[in-house]
């Protein structure tokens, strides 16, 4: 599988990772983690996270180039451009909250 391909996982103990493959029509997954660990798995025990995909206008497309250009943060249009930071917004979430 390409990275384009890939398919984005979460797994209760071990946390989000890539399928790298399967075997056994579907039932076992191979899967590399962020920590590193490269696991067989039951395919059932894993949820696929869905990446929403949003085409931006060509507006919005320049005025995001032009402002890495200038090296600033175009806030305009972030939201849009952002994407695929489940696992660290998570992360703060759990620590804010211990502290709270």
């Amino acid at each position: 599988m390409n990275e384009k391909n890939s398919k984005i996982v979460f797994h209760n103990i071990f946390g989000e990772g890539v399928v790298l493959e399967t075997r056994w029509d579907g039932i076992e997954s191979r899967v590399k983690f962020r920590s590193g660990l490269c696991l067989w798995l039951p395919t059932k025990w894993l949820k696929t996270l869905q990446i929403e995909e949003k085409e931006l206008d060509i507006i919005s497309s320049r005025r995001l180039v032009e402002a890495f250009r200038l090296g600033v943060v175009p806030h305009q249009d972030i939201e849009s451009f952002t994407f695929g930071r489940a696992y660290e917004i998570d992360l703060f979430q759990k620590a804010l909250d211990t502290i709270i």
